[in-house]
C-alpha cells in the first residue's frame, strides 16, 4: 500500500493535524528552507494538504449561500488548507525559472483563500477585495503635482501601527486558547482568529509576490547567455583580503584572522596606502566652520584675555565678602 493510499484512509482531521505540525516545524526550522529535511516535509505537507483540498471540493463543505455561524467548529479548520499550501510552497528551492511558476500556484491558492473568506464575510471585505483586485495605494500617497500627499501618508502609518497592535493581541490570544481547544466555545474562538491571522499574511504575501513576480517577468526576457555571462562575471572577480589595524607592528604580527594569520598592516601603512591612493581628505577641504573657529580661537588678542582674568578675579574676590544667598531674607529665590 503507497503513501497516498494510507493518506486517503486517515480521518480528515488527522490529515490537517498532521499537515498542521509539518508547517510548524516548516516555518521554525534553524537550518533553512534549503536543508534536505525541511525539503522533505515540505513534500510531505504538500501531499496532505492537496488531500484535503480535494476532500473539502468533493464533500462541498462550503457553499456561498452559508453564512460562518452555520460552519461547524470542528470545519473552520479547512479554511485554511489553501492558505497553508500557498506558504508550504514558498519555502520549496528552486531556481529563477521554476520560481514563477512556484509563485503564481502561490498566488493562485492565497486568492482561494480570500475570496472564501470574502463569501463568508470574514475580516475586512474592503481589504480583502483592494487585496483580490491588485490595487496599490502608491498613486494615492501623492497629489495630483506629483508631491506626496501627507495627509494619506499618516493614515497609511497609523493603519499600519494598528494593524500591527492587533496582530500582537491575537497572537497572545492565540496562545492563551492553545490549551483549551478542547472546549467548543475556545475552539471555535481559535480558529476563528487562525483565518484572521491569515487573511492578514495572505493580503501581505500577495504585495510582497506581486513585486517578485514583476522582477522575474521581466529577467525571463533576458538571454540566458546574459545571465550566464553575469553570474561568471561576479565569480571571477577576486574578493577584498580581509586586514586588521593596529597599533604597532608588534600587535600586526600577533593577531591575525584565521589560520594562517592574513597578512595585517599597521595604522601607520595604512594611512600611507591611503594617502598614496589619493583616498585621504585634503586639508585645504577642511568644513568652514572648523576653519573659522580655529581662526576665532588664533584672533582673541592678549588685552581680551587680561581683561577676562581681571573680571574673573574681580568676582572671587566678591565671592569671598558675600555669603551665598545673603540677603534673601523672605526665600524667593
Amino acid at each position: 500500500m503507497d503513501a497516498s493510499n494510507k493518506l486517503e484512509e486517515q480521518k480528515l482531521v488527522d490529515v490537517f493535524n498532521e499537515a498542521w505540525d509539518l508547517h510548524q516545524t516548516i516555518v521554525n526550522c534553524v537550518d533553512g528552507s534549503s536543508a534536505p529535511k525541511v525539503q522533505q516535509n515540505i513534500v510531505d505537507a504538500l501531499a496532505r494538504l492537496n488531500l484535503l483540498c480535494k476532500c473539502v471540493e468533493q464533500l462541498s463543505m462550503f457553499s456561498k449561500n452559508e453564512e460562518i455561524e452555520e460552519v461547524a467548529t470542528s470545519d473552520l479548520r479547512y479554511f485554511l488548507t489553501n492558505a497553508l499550501i500557498a506558504d508550504v510552497t514558498s519555502h520549496t528551492k528552486c531556481d529563477i525559472q521554476k520560481r514563477l511558476q512556484i509563485l503564481q500556484t502561490c498566488q493562485e491558492n492565497y486568492i482561494i483563500f480570500l475570496k472564501l473568506c470574502s463569501n463568508y464575510e470574514i475580516g475586512d471585505s474592503a481589504y480583502i477585495e483592494n487585496a483580490l483586485k491588485g490595487q496599490s495605494n502608491i498613486n494615492k500617497l501623492h497629489t495630483q503635482s506629483g508631491k506626496p500627499d501627507l495627509q494619506a501618508l499618516n493614515a497609511v502609518r497609523e493603519a499600519k501601527i494598528k494593524k500591527y497592535q492587533e496582530g500582537k493581541l491575537r497572537s497572545q490570544k492565540l496562545k492563551d486558547l492553545e490549551s483549551h481547544l478542547h472546549d467548543e466555545e475556545s475552539s471555535r474562538e481559535y480558529w476563528l482568529l487562525q483565518i484572521h491571522k491569515w487573511i492578514d499574511t495572505a493580503i501581505d504575501e500577495l504585495a510582497s509576490m506581486k513585486g517578485e513576480l514583476d522582477m522575474l517577468e521581466q529577467m525571463k526576457n533576458v538571454p540566458r547567455s546574459e545571465i550566464e555571462e553575469s553570474r561568471q562575471k561576479a565569480r571571477s572577480t577576486p574578493g577584498m583580503k580581509p586586514f586588521i589595524l593596529t597599533k604597532d607592528k608588534l600587535q600586526a604580527s600577533v593577531f591575525g584572522a584565521g589560520y594562517p594569520s592574513v597578512p595585517t598592516v599597521t595604522l601607520e601603512e595604512y594611512f600611507e596606502q591611503e594617502a598614496a591612493a589619493g583616498r585621504l581628505p585634503d586639508q585645504a577641504s577642511a568644513p568652514a566652520s572648523d576653519k573659522m573657529k580655529n581662526q576665532e580661537e588664533g584672533d582673541v588678542s592678549d588685552e581680551e584675555t587680561e581683561e577676562k582674568l581681571k573680571k574673573q578675579r574681580e568676582l572671587d574676590d566678591w565671592k569671598d565678602d558675600h555669603r551665598r544667598g545673603a540677603g534673601n531674607r523672605k526665600n524667593m529665590g
